[in-house]
């Protein structure tokens, strides 16, 4: 009988926070994992990692240092979709304002930016319909309601 599960947890080098790092406690900042797959291949993106993660086999994992157009303090709670031969990216950035990046060839690790700004996005979500139609969701606290766009 062949195992389902190969490795768990992942065996990732994700960051971590340094907060009460004085007291010898540590928090994982490697959060809210999103993967996609993207001609045969995986990348994994997960929460302030500056970079993202690449696999053929789901099992081991090489981490890319993107060369252009990437968040220098990391990005919040990513998004990743193949979306008409390239990845989508979105993530909240933590000043707030962030935009969609997209690679053509994402193990380059060479993204462009879409030039539409979209401000206070946290914890996006890129959904696309049957016919090709983007829509974004993001949001929810306990002052603002979830909001979509499309």
């Amino acid at each position: 009988m062949q195992a389902n599960t190969y490795c768990n947890p992942l065996d990732i080098d994700y960051t971590y926070m340094i907060y009460n790092s004085d007291r010898n406690l540590s928090y994982r900042s490697g959060a809210d994992p999103s993967v996609v797959e993207f001609r045969g291949e995986y990348y994994m993106f997960v929460t302030r990692s500056m970079g993202y993660w690449h696999s053929t086999n789901l099992l081991n994992w090489d981490f890319i240092t993107p060369v252009k157009n990437w968040y220098p303090q990391g990005s919040n709670a990513p998004t990743a979709r193949n979306y008409k031969d390239s990845v989508l990216y979105v993530a909240g950035d933590p000043s707030g304002a962030m935009s969609i990046l997209y690679a053509d060839n994402p193990k380059k690790g060479d993204w462009n930016a879409v030039p539409a700004i979209l401000h206070d996005l946290q914890d996006p979500d890129l959904f696309i319909d049957d016919d090709g139609q983007a829509y974004m969701f993001w949001g929810s606290s306990n002052v603002y309601p979830l909001r979509g766009k499309n």
